[in-house]
């Protein structure tokens, strides 16, 4: 079974992981624009990821949706993420940066690819999330879980419209 912790590739001794993260390379998931799910920009992600993921992994996902428009890679300094996101500047293998993108990759909301060209890590996002599954709703209030069926109902409704059209 393969892990999800920095970096999901496979190893040689010749080529450890490296100790600094001097660049990461982005890019969105537009594979399947017809998926049932939610814009990264739709407050479907602050209501019922962010508890779930954080601020901070919801924070990237909407920085690489706004900032990765196309499928091929987009390079980035890890530094430059990191104080756009308020984090600290540290670049290493446990810096908050990587922790943040290894929690993306934890609950399946980005991939860590595996052969890197020109960075140190590449990221593929899904440009769109999909429903939390229930075992993430388990912590929640009933109010919020009535919220979210009325979400999900609704979000059925006007796909099957927009289908339709």
């Amino acid at each position: 079974m393969e892990t999800k912790a920095f970096p999901i590739r496979a190893q040689t001794e010749a080529q450890p992981p490296p100790s600094r993260i001097t660049s990461i390379s982005f890019r969105l998931d537009r594979t399947e624009p017809e998926q049932l799910g939610w814009d990264l920009n739709h407050p479907y992600v602050e209501t019922f990821w962010l508890p779930t993921i954080g601020p901070t992994s919801t924070l990237l996902l909407r920085f690489v949706g706004r900032n990765v428009a196309t499928e091929s890679y987009k390079l980035f300094d890890p530094a430059e993420i990191a104080i756009r996101l308020g984090l600290s500047r540290g670049t290493g293998r446990h810096s908050p940066v990587a922790k943040t993108i290894n929690r993306l990759a934890y609950f399946d909301l980005a991939t860590i690819d595996s052969e890197p060209e020109d960075a140190d890590l590449q990221v593929t996002v899904c440009s769109n999330v999909p429903e939390l599954p229930p075992p993430h709703q388990t912590r929640w209030p009933d109010y919020l879980r009535i919220l979210h069926s009325r979400a999900v109902a609704h979000h059925h409704i006007d796909s099957v419209k927009a289908a339709s059209r």
